[in-house]
């Protein structure tokens, strides 16, 4: 089972919820129906607490989806493209292609979010404030209406104070951090100064938790902010780890690890031949062809096991080149926009050309590899383990903004 279920999309943006908001929707209704609703207002009956409980997750759930979709707006119009957004059990992420590129954008996209949560709370309450009577509605003295639109403006209002905390990656970290960036003009200073409210913004969260659950003893209330702590406090040090390998990455270019004087197969040779030379001598899952000095295609691990061995002998490379995309790079762009193309199109490998001839492949292992040894030689000094483990992990959604 997908633990994203896919809404849609909205301007070209693919919306998705997870799966914990199908238990947030029970566990929120539930708590409004069952304990705040007839609290506040004995008179109901309970088909009414049920049904206020209802629409006001359902208009919470919008909300924060309004919330989220802000943030790519202001960035799409900033120029940076925008893949999807996933709502959370704890709020939302829109996985932006791109960084921002200076710190105005930065700071224009992160308080994007609060303040259409301040809008939405101020339209809420005005709503609550009508007069019924004067609206031909319904004369009682608590109208179902008012009470929800009351509830979603406090909600609204205190989402977007939460995330004004000044801790990345709430909205309020990545305002700090546009400061910080446009104060000393380092991306890298201003993360690692977010990065560490953050962290601290998350573990003073699940302290809070354990003294709900403690001293409190609401353990509903405790876990939920001892959870969202915790969910802070990691995303806070991924970031930092994320930067880190960012660093690491630009000091190296695909010139430096382009094996110079290297031939690769040719679309007559032999199967069994370029089988035994490059995919198991080599150890490589994926090798390029090339004819006349230019990349012809690819011959891959997959495409080879499909011919049964007795065959491969009277066979050629030309007879299993796969039509598998063939993300090509310049030999001067560095690490780290190469692992980018990699995330992006989920292909683990980039060919290395010139001017239209083949120099090299550069796929996640040698990459790894590379770094290692740079990194033990001192030839790089950015970054760290974290570096190298982030390679190996695949695409990541390393742009998101909670």
């Amino acid at each position: 089972m997908r633990p994203t279920v896919r809404l849609g999309r909205i301007a070209g943006i693919e919306i998705g919820v997870h799966i914990t908001w199908l238990g947030a929707f029970f566990v929120i209704t539930w708590s409004l129906a069952g304990a705040l609703y007839p609290a506040t207002f004995p008179e109901w009956n309970p088909v009414t607490y049920w049904a206020a409980g209802a629409v006001t997750t359902l208009l919470l759930f919008a909300s924060v989806l309004v919330h989220e979709l802000a943030h790519p707006f202001v960035a799409l119009g900033r120029g940076l493209p925008v893949d999807s957004i996933t709502l959370f059990i704890f709020g939302g992420v829109s996985n932006l292609r791109a960084d921002a590129r200076k710190a105005s954008d930065e700071l224009l996209i992160a308080a994007a979010g609060p303040a259409t949560s301040m809008v939405l709370a101020v339209l809420f309450w005005s709503v609550s404030t009508l007069d019924a009577e004067g609206l031909g509605l319904t004369a009682e003295r608590n109208p179902v209406w008012a009470a929800v639109a009351l509830r979603l403006a406090v909600i609204n209002a205190l989402v977007a104070a939460f995330n004004m905390l000044p801790g990345f990656p709430l909205d309020g970290g990545r305002v700090l951090r546009s400061g910080v960036w446009a104060a000393t003009g380092s991306l890298v200073k201003a993360t690692n100064v977010a990065t560490a409210l953050g962290q601290l913004c998350g573990w003073a969260l699940m302290a809070l938790g354990v003294y709900y659950i403690v001293w409190l003893d609401s353990i509903f209330g405790g876990v939920w902010i001892a959870a969202t702590g915790w969910l802070i406090s990691a995303a806070a040090a991924g970031a930092r780890q994320e930067m880190a390998a960012l660093q690491m990455f630009r000091q190296v270019r695909a010139s430096d690890m382009v094996r110079a004087g290297r031939r690769w197969p040719t679309p007559w040779l032999p199967l069994d031949h370029a089988i035994s030379r490059w995919l198991i001598t080599e150890g490589a899952r994926v090798a390029p062809v090339e004819d006349g000095g230019a990349p012809a295609g690819l011959l891959t691990m997959d495409a080879v096991k499909e011919v049964p061995p007795r065959v491969r002998p009277f066979r050629c490379v030309a007879d299993v080149l796969t039509a598998e995309p063939m993300p090509i790079a310049s030999p001067e762009d560095d690490l780290a926009g190469i692992v980018d193309d990699m995330d992006r199109t989920n292909v683990p490998y980039v060919i290395v050309a010139e001017e239209g001839h083949l120099l090299d492949i550069i796929d996640r292992s040698r990459a790894v590899t590379y770094l290692k040894q740079a990194r033990e030689l001192g030839l790089v000094v950015e970054g760290g383990e974290e570096a190298t483990s982030r390679l190996g992990t695949g695409p990541q959604a390393e742009r998101n903004r909670v």
